[in-house]
């Protein structure tokens, strides 16, 4: 049975699902560049030998596994008192979960009234204990106070004064709101702006600046790769770099940082990679104000098209389409691309740009935020249901 044959008639392809997600299928890779978990005891070092590289964490034991699945999710928002929100777009539910009891409870409901929502698809903190729910069936930016009360609703065009439509691809700790300034396809590089959004006045101004490099359009089934970014809680922009792996940042003072090039070993793309991008493409791909379902669907219905008239890469690139999650260290986490039935790694790099450390952990899993001292994934199991995992943060070995 050919690769695509296996994707198409497996369990994972048949089931219509959830997910609303920070990337589309045009930025998974590029051609320009080249359930529950064992909790038991580990009677080795989770830190393996590494040589005269940066060390390597294996994550594998964590602190609490919450017992309920869910449909889909790829941020939380840790409250003050330890309790997380999780919004679930394929459920279309908003959930508090309480880790150490293993109970949640529904916030709000299913709707376009005051306290309601359609296809909720993230949560990110705001100043004051606050929440800001990204509301993409209603296509609004809503507000709860500490208290999970509804108190703010604004359509996501409306809360910009330039007419943007600012999708949260990250929030700094003044409520700020980053997203992806989206540039036609013309016939050569093209620079991207990260642009900023004051949710106060509308205003929106540019604090960094990707390029995306050209490629004839429908070439190849992994179009030109958007580089990947996120935001630290004071608001300084760190970049994924494809070409010369690494990462760059932009301080809010305008100083920018590029730090050294990283070696990076090329992944040879074999027919067990184009399998497992298929099925991350199914579980995660999204557009903004496009129905969860009506995703998935229309990402299977392009398989035989991909694979009868577009061209695959020789190898992946170095940065897995995920955004860059910035932890209470200001460390920056990269997803780095690995052989197919690898574990997931993050490359772990601080404000200069240093590599510090790698983070692994068990495949079909995702970073999904942190905590004051925790660290927050999404695990994928049987059936592509999710489980909410905890884990201490990592701090380097003495």
């Amino acid at each position: 049975m050919s690769s695509r044959d296996r994707i198409l008639n497996s369990t994972q392809f048949k089931r219509i699902g959830s997910g609303a997600a920070l990337v589309g299928l045009a930025l998974v890779l590029g051609c320009a560049e080249a359930g529950p978990c064992d909790t038991g005891p580990r009677d080795r070092s989770p830190w393996l030998e590494a040589g005269d590289q940066p060390p390597t964490l294996l994550l594998e034991s964590p602190q609490a596994v919450f017992p309920q699945d869910f449909s889909y999710f790829h941020t939380v928002r840790e409250l003050a008192g330890g309790d997380v929100l999780v919004a679930d777009p394929f459920s279309q539910a908003l959930f508090r979960v309480d880790l150490e009891s293993g109970t949640r409870t529904r916030i709000g409901g299913v709707g376009e009234g005051p306290s309601e929502y359609r296809s909720p698809d993230a949560v990110w903190p705001l100043p004051g204990d606050s929440t800001l729910l990204v509301d993409l069936g209603n296509a609004r930016l809503t507000t709860l106070d500490p208290h999970l009360e509804f108190v703010r609703w604004e359509h996501m065009v409306a809360a910009s004064a330039q007419g943007y439509h600012p999708q949260p691809v990250a929030i700094d700790e003044r409520g700020m709101i980053y997203f992806n300034g989206w540039a036609a396809w013309p016939a050569g590089d093209t620079l991207i702006h990260i642009l900023r959004l004051d949710r106060g006045s509308g205003r929106v101004d540019t604090v960094g600046a990707y390029t995306r490099p050209w490629m004839e359009p429908r070439r190849c089934v992994l179009a030109p790769p958007v580089a990947p970014w996120g935001v630290a809680p004071d608001g300084a922009v760190v970049v994924g770099r494809q070409r010369t792996y690494g990462v760059t940042w932009h301080a809010g003072d305008g100083t920018i940082t590029h730090g050294a090039p990283v070696p990076f070993e090329p992944v040879p793309l074999t027919d067990a990679e184009k399998e497992e991008w298929y099925r991350e493409g199914y579980l995660h791909w999204g557009t903004a104000g496009v129905s969860v379902s009506a995703r998935r669907t229309l990402f299977r219905e392009s398989f035989e098209e991909v694979y009868a008239t577009w061209e695959w890469p020789a190898v992946l690139p170095p940065i897995r389409p995920e955004t860059i999650r910035v932890d209470p260290e200001h460390r920056a986490w990269v997803r780095r691309s690995v052989p197919a039935g690898s574990n997931a790694t993050y490359d772990v790099f601080d404000d200069e740009g240093r590599r510090l450390m790698s983070v692994s952990l068990a495949r079909d899993r995702r970073l999904a935020g942190f905590g004051a001292r925790w660290v927050y994934v999404a695990a994928f199991g049987e059936m592509d249901l999710v489980h909410l995992e905890r884990y201490e943060l990592p701090m380097l070995p003495p």
